[in-house]
C-alpha cells in the first residue's frame, strides 16, 4: 500500500524486535489479556482476546522476556488493526517503564529509541 491509496497511511520507520511475552490493556471497561508480539521504538504489536477500535486509548501492562518487573504504559493509542491482531504506539510512559524500555532498546534497536516521547 502507498500513501495515495490510503490517506493515513505512514510508512515505518522502526524496525521490528520480535518478542514474545503477556500483556494485560484495559480502557477503563475491559481488561483482557493478550501476547506482546513485537517491539519497535514507537510502539508494540499485540494479540488480543478484546477487540478494540482504531484511536482507542488503553493502559498496558506487561513483562519483557528476562525481566522481573511489569512495564506500566500509562496511555497507549491503538493505530491499527488487522484480525486480532493490533498496534498501540506508546504515548504516555511511567519514568521507571521508559528506562526499562530505554534500557531494552539499547540492546534491540540501537539509535532508534529517541522516536519514543
Amino acid at each position: 500500500m502507498t500513501a495515495d491509496m490510503m490517506p493515513n497511511f505512514r510508512a515505518r520507520i522502526a524496525s521490528r524486535q520480535l518478542i514474545r511475552c503477556p500483556i494485560v490493556y484495559t480502557d477503563g471497561v475491559f481488561c483482557a489479556t493478550g501476547t506482546v508480539e513485537d517491539l519497535t521504538s514507537l510502539g508494540i504489536r499485540v494479540r488480543g482476546t478484546q477487540p478494540v477500535k482504531v484511536e482507542m486509548s488503553l493502559v498496558v501492562f506487561f513483562i519483557p522476556p528476562g525481566n522481573a518487573a511489569t512495564l506500566a504504559i500509562r496511555r497507549g493509542t491503538v493505530r491499527w488493526i488487522e484480525g486480532g491482531t493490533f498496534g498501540i504506539h506508546l504515548t504516555e510512559v511511567s519514568p521507571a517503564s521508559h528506562a526499562e524500555l530505554s534500557r531494552l532498546a539499547a540492546i534491540h534497536l540501537p539509535g532508534l529509541w529517541s522516536n519514543l516521547n
